[in-house]
């Protein structure tokens, strides 16, 4: 399966994944793919990914899609995933701002899954969930200063909110890469790197919704 070189590059840095829903599912791909199995003779697989799911997001078939389709076992690769998953505002806080640190170590890389969604919570006044907001947003600044690789997914949200504009800007600054990513008609999705050389790719749906086979070159 070839594998579009989306940021593969570097394996330290924020990659800021956004677009419709099929964005979770590209960027769940694109840590499996390039933190899980091996991206070349000189470099090591992480121990471990850390998922962090925030939207009820992880799809545990798409890593095992991506072992297949690279020629190893799903189960080895399953293995060295741990999730953990936030149901309210100050389950995310916990998780982000206390535990990921640890989690990470020396390197572990990060997938976070859904950021948005648990900020509309109207039951969280507006001034803790500010807080909250930039005790996430502080961690992660931080596990970037470490080398730790970050991927987040924010699909949009689909109707004006001041937590969008709240929390994407920071986010974007701190990004090395931007993506967009668009469910197409035909089933397949187009993926758009605005940041560090923007360019376009195409795939194509295979045996799962975030499989796909890139072309030879962007489109």
């Amino acid at each position: 399966m070839s594998f579009p070189n989306l940021f593969l590059p570097s394996r330290t840095g924020l990659a800021l994944f956004g677009g419709d829903r099929a964005c979770l599912a590209v960027a769940t791909w694109a840590a499996a793919r390039a933190f899980l199995g091996r991206t070349g003779a000189t470099r090591e697989r992480a121990s471990h990914l850390i998922a962090v799911d925030a939207g009820n997001a992880f799809d545990p078939y798409i890593i095992s899609d991506v072992a297949r389709a690279a020629g190893e076992a799903p189960e080895q690769w399953l293995a060295r995933v741990r999730i953990a998953r936030a149901f309210t505002l100050h389950q995310l806080d916990v998780l982000v701002a206390e535990r990921l640190p640890a989690l990470c170590g020396d390197g572990n890389p990060v997938l976070l899954l859904s950021l948005l969604d648990l900020f509309g919570d109207e039951a969280v006044p507006t001034v803790e969930a500010r807080r909250i907001l930039r005790r996430i947003l502080w961690t992660l600044q931080d596990l970037v200063k470490r080398r730790c690789p970050v991927l987040v997914a924010c699909p949009d949200p689909g109707r004006p909110t001041s937590w969008e504009g709240s929390l994407l800007p920071p986010l974007r600054r701190l990004a090395s890469w931007i993506l967009h990513v668009q469910a197409a008609g035909d089933g397949s999705y187009v993926v758009t790197r605005e940041r560090p050389t923007p360019a376009t790719w195409r795939w194509t749906r295979l045996s799962h919704p975030a499989m796909g086979e890139a072309p030879d070159a962007p489109v």
